[in-house]
């Protein structure tokens, strides 16, 4: 057991100590950082606290600027409008030498109705167009009225939105639209998240089994240390490896959150974590979580490791590990199908299947009311098969670690069970 802890340190510190970890995971929560702080950032190149000055001139004689100024108040645009005391022909003059960023010019057509010319000086200020577009469309709306004799009382419940819910009834999915629509997010990211995880550290398996086998270590290696002891060792050093990143880089998001929700207003930060659903996550969805990343990454790290121990040079490792691959990327692909329809029977049927229980039966826990029985039996499908994997992988291992030559894909793995049998 103390050479399996020492193998266990020793991957994980080999790493850890690598460069190339260190700027990976600083990249990685930069890029965490800065997508919780983007609006943030973004107002650091607008100046003003973000505001976006438009200068107005209104020649349709309706008196429309205080109206426009609500209508852009109601959207909850950051716009600030402010009178042009020139001539239209001087404030497009204007904008055109950058003195002022963008130009309004308000008129009325033939039917008295208002309209406007936006001149801007920013060929990417078309967010910015839209935003006075629809404010002005609010204010036709409402001059239209009052030429027809509407009342104001009448103008304002007609401008109201509509009262519309969903109600779901259907017992047997259990789940409503609107929580479905809150875990979504949550289970689309840590798809996507087992996916980079198994995909990079077990690549990471393979490459240090094949590296090893190259530069003769392995061949020192097998006369003081079990070939099993090796593999598990390696499986479990990378999987530490794994959750330390996630964890730093989790962490630094955590903080980020967190001091957001110290500067902004509640209100402002509870709509993004309603948004996101965050409000009514249940534990059970994270438990399953944890589990189903801990499992998936075990399963494909083992498979991983068996086939890396096949090759005796790093670069036919991305050849030797190509099933694992596309296995992996079937799963992510039916995951992503799945998130549109988790009660498809297909989606079901695929979630029993122990190379996509990991991915597709957590979304379906994440989204649906899935049967205890059925959540169980996939599990005890998917460590049956774990298991089955790591029994039939430490006997290639034990015979692949001291095969070289040539690459051969199954005939090696056949050549590697047969050697392990003479040892």
């Amino acid at each position: 057991m103390r050479k399996y802890w020492t193998i266990v340190g020793h991957t994980f510190s080999k790493y850890t100590g690598n460069k190339s970890f260190f700027i990976s995971t600083v990249i990685s929560i930069v890029f965490i950082v800065g997508l919780i702080n983007a609006d943030v950032m973004m107002s650091w190149f607008k100046g003003n606290d973000g505001q976006q000055e438009v200068a107005v001139i209104d020649d349709s004689g309706l008196e429309l600027y205080e109206a426009l100024h609500e209508a852009l108040a109601v959207q909850h645009q950051n716009v600030a409008l402010e009178p042009f005391t020139g001539t239209a022909t001087e404030a497009i003059a204007s904008v055109k030498e950058g003195e002022v960023g963008a130009f309004l010019h308000l008129e009325a057509s033939q039917n008295g109705l208002p309209e406007g010319t936006f001149h801007v000086a920013e060929s990417d200020a078309f967010e910015l167009a839209r935003h006075i577009e629809q404010a002005l469309q609010t204010v036709k709306e409402t001059v239209a009225l009052e030429k027809l004799g509407v009342s104001p009382e009448v103008r304002k419940s007609v401008s109201e939105p509509v009262t519309f819910q969903t109600q779901t009834y259907d017992e047997a999915n259990g789940m409503s639209e609107e929580a479905r629509e809150q875990t979504r997010w949550l289970v689309y990211a840590l798809l996507f998240v087992l996916y980079l995880g198994i995909l990079t550290y077990g690549n990471m398996i393979a490459l240090e089994v094949a590296t090893e086998k190259s530069s003769r270590v392995m061949e020192l290696l097998v006369s003081s240390v079990s070939p099993v002891t090796q593999m598990f060792g390696k499986i479990t050093g990378i999987a530490l490896l794994g959750l330390f990143q996630f964890g730093l880089i989790g962490g630094a998001g955590a903080v980020s959150v967190w001091y957001r929700l110290q500067k902004d207003s509640e209100s402002e930060w509870s709509g993004v974590i309603g948004a996101l659903g965050l409000e009514r996550v249940p534990v059970s969805t994270i438990v399953y979580v944890v589990v189903f990343f801990l499992l998936g990454y075990l399963l494909y790290a083992t498979l991983s490791a068996t086939l890396g121990c096949l090759v005796s040079r790093s670069e036919d490792v991305n050849q030797a590990i190509t099933p694992v691959i596309y296995l992996l990327i079937t799963a992510f692909f039916i995951s992503m199908f799945g998130l549109s329809s988790p009660d498809s029977p297909f989606i079901t049927a695929m979630s029993f299947i122990p190379f996509f229980t990991p991915m597709i039966m957590f979304l379906r826990v994440g989204m649906t009311e899935v049967p205890a029985w059925e959540v169980g039996l996939s599990l005890l499908f998917l460590i049956g098969f774990i298991v089955a994997c790591a029994v039939f992988g430490a006997r290639v291992y034990r015979g692949g670690v001291m095969l070289y030559g040539k690459y051969s894909s199954w005939k090696d793995i056949r050549k590697a069970f047969v050697m392990s049998q003479d040892t």
